[in-house]
């Protein structure tokens, strides 16, 4: 009977969480599930930058949008999603990061 009770109490809880994500998605992006799921598709479940599929623990892309307007601009993995947040989304630091890393070294 515990292990009955405690399987129910598992479901529960992923079924509050999954609510709860989604409930997110609308809130904080304007999307729906079913949006999400539609860009998944039509980026074949891949990172928009490096074109792998997520990895690590969260098995799931990241909505990447922009900061100032909100609008969604695809989905990321959580390393590409990390790495443009650390560049604070400013395409000239990006730039200037890839001419350094293309510079020959000094050793």
């Amino acid at each position: 009977m515990k292990g009955n009770w405690k399987a129910k109490a598992v479901a529960w809880s992923e079924s509050k969480r999954e609510a709860h994500r989604k409930a997110a998605l609308i809130t904080r992006y304007g999307i729906s599930h079913d949006v999400y799921m539609a860009l998944v598709e039509k980026q074949h479940g891949l990172c928009s930058i490096c074109g792998r599929p997520p990895s690590g623990k969260r098995l799931k892309l990241f909505i990447d949008h922009c900061h100032e307007t909100n609008i969604v601009r695809g989905l990321l993995c959580q390393n590409c999603n990390s790495g443009l947040g650390h560049f604070r989304d400013t395409p000239q630091l990006l730039r200037l990061a890839a001419v350094y890393l293309e510079q020959k070294p000094y050793h």
